[in-house]
């Protein structure tokens, strides 16, 4: 009886572990805006059941995504109710197999209380549309469209690409086109992550808005806080020395070349504040 019982136990065990690990396969359209990078991350954080793969030819699923950015809220806006998105996304999924549209929403980044000062910009969008996908995605997605054949896999996957995107295939947007990177989504992008301690995606993040703005003082004293906070003192250094001789009548970055230079140095260790 015991003996059984065991038996039973480890087939449990071991029919939850298959389930666990066979989940459809999801190929993330890349987006000019980079809003896609915010839905990538989002999806990891919420911990939606899908495995997200580089490679379309591998994919069963198709994530197309896109994000609008409508500005600051005003203190009125707030008051009297008009215009409470600041920023709005939409999200929509296709199965590769018959690029059949599965599944789709939008939403935006207002909260029902004081929604203008509660705004977390496409961050907060990317969440929702996210912890949507996860309640729905048992009625939507099935791991058994992971068994499509690979060659045509691919060929179906650069037509919903070259319908949706634009773009034949997610590798030539890296070989003949550079993607417009939006500098402020990842320096917002950025904030977010460091204020979650999440520092070395916070460092990800400003490098990548540096790449897209390299004379913006901001990125650069973000960047320093990024680095300082992982311990990395010397590359903290060079990065707000940057944003001081950028900026070099900024009160605040000079105080924070002083506190780098003071935890290298000194063996002290203070922590810097990123901004928008």
């Amino acid at each position: 009886m015991r003996t059984i019982l065991i038996a039973a136990i480890l087939s449990l065990v071991m029919s939850a572990t298959s389930l666990a690990q066979t989940k459809p396969k999801v190929f993330i359209a890349p987006t000019q805006d980079g809003f896609a990078n915010f839905i990538t991350s989002a999806l990891i954080e919420n911990k939606v059941p899908i495995e997200i793969t580089v490679d379309e030819s591998n994919a069963a699923y198709v994530i197309v995504s896109s994000g609008i950015v409508k500005g600051q809220n005003r203190w009125y806006d707030t008051v009297f109710g008009a215009e409470k998105d600041r920023n709005q996304g939409s999200m929509k999924i296709i199965r590769v197999s018959d690029r059949v549209v599965v599944w789709g929403s939008s939403t935006g980044d207002n909260s029902f209380w004081f929604h203008g000062l509660k705004n977390m910009g496409q961050a907060k969008v990317a969440n929702r549309l996210a912890r949507k996908l996860k309640r729905d995605l048992p009625n939507i997605m099935s791991p058994d469209e992971n068994k499509t054949a690979e060659s045509d896999n691919k060929n179906n996957v650069s037509e919903i690409l070259e319908k949706e995107t634009g773009v034949l295939s997610s590798k030539p947007i890296q070989e003949t086109k550079k993607p417009v990177v939006n500098a402020k989504n990842y320096n917002e992008g950025g904030y977010y992550a460091f204020n979650r301690k999440e520092y070395s995606n916070a460092e990800a993040s400003y490098r990548t808005a540096i790449e897209a703005e390299p004379n913006n003082a901001v990125y650069h004293s973000n960047l320093a806080a990024a680095l300082n906070a992982q311990g990395k003192f010397e590359e903290a250094e060079k990065a707000i020395e940057l944003a001081v001789s950028l900026a070099p009548n900024n009160p605040i970055y000079k105080k924070n070349l002083e506190t780098v230079r003071s935890n290298k140095n000194a063996g002290t260790f203070y922590i810097l504040k990123p901004t928008f």
